[in-house]
């Protein structure tokens, strides 16, 4: 007996990060976790999300270089960025968010 309603599906999927938490408890070490997804796009249109894992680090040393990949063909490296820098670029982003945020009040 075969299933109710069964078919033959193509498709594909790919592994990305759907939560993005930054830890930055006063006097600790910062620290970031990744909240990871495996997404499934099937040929019949309907995308499925399915848990994967969470990917955690600790920004221990400012120094820590990583590339800089580009989020159109996620392969071109378009520079490089440290931990250090990653800081303040988040810390500069929190100022202006809350900067417009109090402007409206």
């Amino acid at each position: 007996m075969s299933d109710y309603k069964e078919s033959s599906l193509t498709g594909n999927k790919w592994q990305r990060a759907h939560t993005v938490n930054i830890y930055n408890s006063y006097g600790g070490i910062p620290w970031v976790k990744f909240v990871e997804e495996i997404i499934t796009n099937l040929s019949d249109g309907q995308i499925l999300h399915s848990p994967a894992g969470e990917l955690q680090a600790e920004f221990t040393d400012p120094t820590t270089t990583f590339n800089l990949i580009s989020p159109v063909d996620n392969e071109t490296i378009i520079g490089s960025a440290t931990y250090g820098e990653l800081h303040v670029m988040l810390h500069s982003l929190y100022f202006h968010l809350a900067s417009i945020r109090d402007s409206q009040v």
